[in-house]
């Protein structure tokens, strides 16, 4: 199984945020590429000079990289900025990978864009059969409660209009004792344990 990881608009990398020891263990069956936007962490560039179809080029890239060097990722994990790529990277190419773990995605981007897509998103695509799991700390403003609430109306009016299902399994977790931050390992842990049978991520990891 192969995933997918793009941390936030930090510059830091990835790779000092979220060691990957716990995921890369044979025992698991799991492999993780992570990656930093353009001119943050390690990549070269300016961030400044990107932009919304720049960072998802960035992730079409990593996926393609994944595809032809290994084997296509499975799973595409975003955390704040990358929270909010990988919540659009479902509704505008849902086909890309089999489910999407949104870290506290920052939703609010251009006045709750993403929020206000959702009904077009419903429209559009049907029968997907894609997980998505949304998570949020100790914060406001972010726009995810929003945005499971519209998934929530939506799923609802094709039910009452008995239109083809979307087929979406989504679950949205808030984390009250966890800040935007922190919020990232706990979030993997349980969403994994939902994907894979007897999937646990080591203690130390999660009290990090």
């Amino acid at each position: 199984r192969k995933i997918i990881w793009w941390k936030g608009c930090s510059k830091q990398s990835a790779w000092t945020n979220y060691p990957v020891d716990w995921a890369t263990s044979p025992a698991k069956g799991i492999a993780v590429l992570r990656f930093d936007f353009t001119g943050l962490g390690e990549s070269e560039g300016d961030f400044a000079d990107t932009n919304f179809s720049s960072n998802v080029s960035d992730l079409l890239d990593a996926a393609e990289f994944l595809a032809e060097e290994y084997e296509a990722p499975s799973i595409l994990i975003g955390h704040s900025l990358g929270g909010l790529f990988t919540v659009n990277a479902l509704m505008t190419q849902p086909d890309a990978f089999n489910a999407y773990i949104a870290i506290s995605g920052s939703l609010w981007w251009n006045d709750y864009a993403t929020e206000k897509g959702v009904k077009a998103f419903y429209k559009e695509y049907k029968n997907i059969n894609r997980f998505l799991y949304l998570s949020v700390g100790d914060e406001v403003g972010m726009g995810v409660s929003g945005f499971y609430n519209q998934l929530m109306v939506q799923t609802y009016e094709n039910e009452y209009a008995r239109n083809p299902s979307m087929n979406l399994d989504f679950t949205f977790k808030m984390y009250p004792d966890e800040s935007h931050g922190s919020v990232g390992w706990i979030t993997v842990n349980d969403a994994l344990r939902l994907l894979f049978d007897n999937y646990d991520m080591p203690y130390k990891m999660l009290s990090k």
